[in-house]
C-alpha cells in the first residue's frame, strides 16, 4: 500500500484490490487500515466497502469505522446540499451485513460501529446544520463534506 521510492513515500492502492495496513503498539492495541476489505463470508450477501478502519484492543475487541467516498450531491427543494439518499442507505447496509456469529448459538452481532459517506463539499458551517450530518450522533451513520481545506467536521468527531 505504501512504498519508498528515491523521492519519498508513496501511497500507491489499485481499483479492485484489498490492501491493508496494520499499526500496533507495545500494549497490544491495533490499528487496521482497509481499502476495498471483502467481507465474503456472511449470512446474506458479500460486502466490499471502499474504506475500513479497524481498532482492536489488546484482547482483540474490535470497532469498525467504514467510510465511502462517493461523488455525487443531493440539492434539496430548500436549497440544503449533501450526499444522494441512496448513498447514505448503503451505509446501513453495511452496518446491518457485517456481522460475526456468536458462538453456536446462531445470533449475530454487529461487527461495524459507524459509516459514513464522505462527499465534495466545502461549506461546513453550513452542512453543520444538515440532518446526514446530525444523524452521526444519533445513529453513528451520516455524511462528512470531505474536499481540501474542508475537514474541521471529520476532525471534530
Amino acid at each position: 500500500m505504501i512504498r519508498e521510492r528515491d523521492n519519498g513515500l508513496s501511497l500507491s492502492l489499485i481499483q479492485d484490490k484489498e490492501a491493508g495496513m496494520t499499526y500496533s503498539n507495545n500494549e497490544g492495541k491495533k490499528i487496521e487500515l482497509w481499502y476495498n476489505k471483502s467481507y465474503s463470508k456472511l449470512p446474506t450477501a458479500s460486502q466490499r466497502p471502499d474504506t475500513v478502519l479497524c481498532l482492536k484492543s489488546s484482547d482483540n475487541d474490535e470497532r469498525i469505522y467504514i467510510f465511502d467516498a462517493k461523488y455525487r450531491l443531493c440539492v434539496e427543494s430548500n436549497g440544503d446540499i449533501g450526499p444522494m439518499e441512496d448513498d447514505i442507505n448503503v451505509m446501513h447496509r453495511y452496518r446491518d451485513a457485517i456481522v460475526e456469529e456468536m458462538g453456536e448459538t446462531m445470533q449475530f452481532k454487529y461487527k461495524t460501529f459507524g459509516a459514513y459517506v464522505m462527499f465534495p463539499y466545502s461549506d461546513e458551517s453550513k452542512f453543520s446544520q444538515h440532518k446526514y450530518y446530525k444523524s452521526i450522533e444519533s445513529v453513528n451513520i451520516g455524511a462528512f463534506p470531505m474536499l481540501p481545506g474542508s475537514t474541521n467536521l471529520i476532525k471534530s468527531i
